[in-house]
C-alpha cells in the first residue's frame, strides 16, 4: 500500500486557508462527523489501471490500520470516496456516497482552482452505513 500523505481536514476545509490543494493527487477519503480524512499519493507516483491513475490503498485496509481503534466502527460506517485521474480526458474524477456530495464538490472546486478539470460522481460502491440503513427499510 502506498501512502505519500495523510490529512485531517475540518469539514469546512474549502473555507479555511491552507496550503493543500487536491490537484496533482489521487487518493481516498472518509468523511466523519467532524473531519475529512484523506490518504493520497502524488499523481506521478500513482498506480496505472487502464487509462486511469489511482491510489494503491483500499478503504478497508486503511481504516483498519489508521482509524478503527479511534472510531470503533467498521470502515463503511462513515461516507467515503476516491479521487482518480483519467489520462484520456485529463480530468480528476471524484467518486463517493451521495450524502457527501457537498464535500466532493468542495474537492472539485479546489482542483479547479489549480487550472485542472474535475468531475463528481455518486457511486454506489461507497454507500455508508447510514445510507444503507435508510434504503434497507421495506
Amino acid at each position: 500500500m502506498m501512502d505519500d500523505g495523510t490529512l485531517r481536514l475540518m469539514l469546512d476545509f474549502a473555507n479555511r486557508p491552507h496550503k493543500f490543494f487536491f490537484a496533482g493527487i489521487v487518493g481516498l477519503f472518509f468523511v466523519t462527523d467532524r473531519e475529512v480524512l484523506v490518504h493520497y499519493s502524488m499523481i506521478e507516483d500513482a498506480l496505472e489501471y487502464e487509462h486511469f491513475l489511482v491510489y494503491g490503498g483500499g478503504h478497508h485496509d486503511i481504516w483498519e490500520l489508521e482509524y478503527y481503534d479511534e472510531y470503533g466502527v467498521d470502515f463503511d460506517y462513515y461516507p467515503r470516496g476516491r479521487i482518480a485521474y483519467d489520462k484520456e480526458s485529463k480530468h480528476f474524477l471524484i467518486f463517493g456516497d451521495a450524502c457527501i456530495k457537498s464535500v466532493m464538490l468542495m474537492i472539485a472546486d479546489l482542483i479547479e482552482r489549480s487550472d485542472c478539470n474535475a468531475m463528481v460522481f455518486v457511486d454506489q460502491n461507497y454507500v455508508c452505513y447510514q445510507c444503507n440503513s435508510n434504503h434497507s427499510e421495506v
